[in-house]
């Protein structure tokens, strides 16, 4: 029978999360820029409140839950008292098995927390197995604010008079002045190492590939709250993309499938 051991996020076993450098997540995969990034932001994010749990299954290091306070947590929700559920992962991905590990990370995490805050929010996705949300319904999630596929969901501990929300303000990519001119806008933040590799990917091949003058690259990091109250694009991710002001998913997109996007526009 496997063991399972929950033991809090401190310092010293950031290096165990399974997407950071060396976990089993990312340990197979070639991945472009600095992602020991990543443990430096958890790191900073820590020193802001941040918390959570590192899941070892047989001693191995297989999962992880952070949240941290809402109102220092780096995503555009209002929800004073409350906690932010950050970023949960379990490292097997090849099926929806890793649901059911999920779940029960998430369950014990909310054990630790119902008595310090007003109540869980989370951000969920209309997808089947990330951030889904039947698993949050399931968990007493309910949906409070929608943006697009995007659903800011709420778990309450305590009566409080007002429901979490998303910030008001919205941020709008740039667009050309002229038709001949191509801007690329790009968010990204190093609380991910595929995040990273976004950014860097994409960078390489506007530097290398393009090289044109007619094309501006904006990057934007989206590591702190303030960056990402700043950067509320609709639907809210960190990990985004705007070629001439249109929302571009990078979802299982190749770095070709992009390049020939973007050469069809010049």
């Amino acid at each position: 029978m496997a063991s399972n051991r929950f033991i809090p996020l401190t310092q010293g076993n950031i290096k165990d999360i399974v997407c950071c450098p060396g976990g089993t997540d990312i340990a197979d995969k070639e991945m472009k820029g600095d992602i020991y990034k990543t443990v430096s932001w958890r790191k900073e994010m820590m020193d802001k409140g941040m918390e959570g749990i590192v899941h070892y299954r047989d001693g191995i290091p297989a999962g992880f839950v952070e949240y941290m306070p809402s109102e220092t947590a780096p995503m555009p929700i209002i929800a004073p008292g409350a906690c932010t559920l950050m970023c949960f992962h379990w490292k097997v991905l090849s099926d929806n098995g890793h649901l059911e590990e999920e779940f029960f990370m998430l369950e014990k995490t909310i054990e630790k927390v119902e008595d310090r805050f007003t109540g869980m929010a989370v951000l969920a996705y209309d997808h089947p197995s990330h951030f889904p949300i039947s698993m949050m319904e399931r968990l007493g999630f309910n949906t409070v604010e929608t943006q697009d596929y995007l659903h800011l969901m709420w778990k309450p501990f305590k009566e409080v008079k007002d429901k979490p929300r998303f910030t008001k303000e919205v941020y709008f990519p740039e667009t050309p002045a002229s038709e001949d001119q191509v801007i690329i806008e790009q968010g990204y933040s190093h609380r991910c190492a595929y995040s990273i590799h976004n950014a860097n990917r994409i960078q390489d091949m506007i530097n290398n590939d393009i090289d044109s003058e007619k094309i501006t690259h904006l990057l934007h990091t989206v590591d702190t709250r303030k960056d990402a109250l700043k950067y509320s694009v609709s639907p809210w991710n960190w990990d985004w993309l705007y070629i001439n002001g249109a929302r571009f998913e990078m979802i299982n997109v190749t770095t070709e499938q992009l390049k020939n996007d973007i050469l069809e526009r010049l």
